[in-house]
């Protein structure tokens, strides 16, 4: 099993590849026992922010915790490392906040070649300090795209974004249109498609995980058609393809004639819609999604072995009638929020953020919420059936929506968020403030996190909690209140929340309620005393599988406050 792609690190004289475990200053290697190692990519990986001790503690030993010198040895092990007498240092220590990474870094990219993810050797590592161990360690697996085509220009060639130069080339009668979810799209009229100029650099091999996707869409009346494969077409399972079958079904299958995936609706509606197609090696399972939403889901009969020799193709064998758009293939199978971000990503139609233009919703916690037809539910609006937490954070596209790029946006502090909530019996959901930014599918909740989050339970009762815990673990709350009985009989609830210079206010349905902190006095303003970070957004929460979905609209973000 080989390596996968280096990433690497640059700063001042230094470089970090993180893979490799390697510390360099102008080329000479630099020793760092792997706990501080790994704490120093963690800082770098976070350095628009402070790490809390206790994250960086969770993140460095995820098995055998630090204890604070411990940590505090690790820094020190580092900053010895780098010569870091600057003052301020690059590696800073904030009293009651955490540390953080300060140089200027620059990325370089991977190289072209396919690699896969290994295992450090199993064992108790020590550090510089004895105190400052870990135990059965491992670094965790990347995912990027290996082929990007988003088909603007106007020549043959179809470029590939992704950096592997996976270039490829228009035959027959093909438009570019303007007019895709992403920019650019292709219009395809049976007669045309795109080829590869190689059977792909770094596209997955033999059992190897992958994701495809595509917006597609389909040309009514002629709805089947291959959408894009890559592999030989020699073997049961050596090639892959998202394609559309006859029914206009949206499909994912491991070789020409075997296991597939297929979703249960026509994709030929003459709308636009996100196919996902995702194979788990490890589990080998096809996952099928359309519009960021699991549609299905078939164990494979056998290992994947995917094969070279055969160029990839766009839109061929057989062909493919109707538009396309930003098609890739990404070398591991993404999560379903990884998937439902992109789509959100692309889409960015949420709601207006101060200052950022059109804010889309990031998934929080390990499920998407689904995304519900806008005439059902009044504007975007989004669901969730449980059980656990789930939720979103604002994020904020500024251009192509890659895999590396997808964060909570960070927003200035004094906010007000509103949203209506219909909210079945046992559950709750509402608005967080200044939580940590995190990628598709974390938890805002962890220890040392700042952040608080306003929620609304179907019985009317309002709860203040501070994010600064683990997900699922007892909290004491900040403060409780008790929204006035219901005005409408559809069962929509209207929550507002502002947070202002460190004080809390919030109404549902138009009306002040009063929120009490322990052992306080009620009143309709009350200090929050948590730490500010720079993330807002909805979260969600049903304790068991509720009785219908958690349905979320209409949501406001605006900073006059009042």
């Amino acid at each position: 099993m080989s390596p996968r792609p280096l990433r690497e690190y640059r700063f001042s004289k230094f470089s970090v590849r993180p893979e490799s475990l390697s510390l360099r200053c102008r080329g000479e290697e630099r020793h760092l026992e792997p706990a501080s190692f790994a704490a120093l990519v963690y800082l770098i990986e976070h350095r628009d922010r402070v790490v809390p001790q206790d994250e960086l503690i969770a993140a460095v030993s995820p098995k055998a915790a630090l204890s604070g010198d411990a940590l505090a040895a690790c820094i020190a092990e580092i900053r010895a490392a780098l010569d870091d007498s600057a003052d301020p240092p690059i590696v800073s220590q904030l009293p009651d906040a955490g540390y953080r990474f300060s140089a200027a870094i620059t990325e370089v990219p991977p190289p072209a070649t396919r690699r896969r993810p290994w295992l450090l050797p199993l064992g108790v590592l020590a550090c510089l300090a004895p105190a400052c161990w870990l135990a059965w360690w491992f670094w965790p697996v990347d995912i990027h795209e290996v082929g990007w085509w988003r088909f603007a220009g106007s020549s043959p060639a179809v470029e590939d974004s992704s950096g592997r130069e996976n270039t490829g080339r228009l035959h027959g009668d093909a438009q570019r249109i303007a007019e895709g979810p992403a920019g650019h799209a292709l219009r395809l009229s049976g007669n045309a498609h795109v080829s590869g100029e190689s059977a792909g650099v770094g596209f997955p091999q033999k059992d190897a995980s992958f994701t495809i996707t595509a917006w597609v869409r389909p040309r009514a009346g002629a709805p089947a058609g291959t959408i894009f494969q890559f592999g030989s077409r020699g073997g049961p399972r050596s090639n892959a393809r998202l394609y559309l079958a006859d029914s206009g079904a949206g499909c994912l299958a491991l070789g020409q004639a075997g296991d597939s995936a297929c979703s249960a609706r026509s994709l030929a509606d003459g709308g636009w819609h996100y196919l996902a197609g995702s194979y788990d090696a490890r589990a080998g399972v096809l996952v099928l999604y359309v519009d960021g939403t699991e549609s299905a889901r078939r164990s494979s009969a056998g290992p994947a072995d995917l094969a070279t020799g055969t160029p990839w193709t766009i839109g061929a064998a057989p062909a493919y009638s109707g538009d396309l758009a930003d098609v890739r293939l990404f070398d591991g199978a993404l999560s379903h929020p990884r998937i439902a971000a992109l789509d959100e990503c692309t889409l960015s139609n949420l709601t207006r953020l101060p200052g950022s233009g059109q804010a889309y919703a990031l998934p929080l916690f390990r499920t998407a919420m689904a995304r519900l037809p806008a005439p059902e539910t009044g504007g975007a609006a989004l669901a969730y059936a449980g059980p656990g937490n789930a939720g979103l954070e604002f994020g904020y596209s500024e251009g192509a929506c890659s895999l590396a790029s997808l964060e909570g946006v960070a927003l200035q502090e004094d906010l007000r968020i509103g949203v209506d909530l219909l909210l079945p019996p046992q559950t709750a959901a509402g608005p967080f403030f200044h939580a940590r930014r995190v990628a598709p599918g974390d938890s805002i909740q962890a220890p040392g996190s700042g952040g608080v989050w306003v929620r609304l339970d179907a019985g009317g009762k309002i709860t203040v909690e501070a994010l600064a815990h683990r997900e699922n673990s007892p909290v004491e709350p900040l403060a409780t209140g008790l929204a006035p009985q219901p005005a409408n009989s559809s069962g929509w609830r209207h929550l507002e929340a502002e947070m202002r210079g460190g004080k809390m206010r919030v109404w549902v349905d138009g009306v002040a309620v009063r929120l009490s902190p322990p052992g306080a006095a009620a009143g309709e303003v009350i200090p929050i005393a948590t730490k500010i970070e720079t993330a807002d957004g909805i979260a969600v929460r049903a304790p068991a599988h509720p009785t219908g979905a958690i349905l979320v609209r209409n949501i406001t973000v605006r900073d006059e406050v009042q």
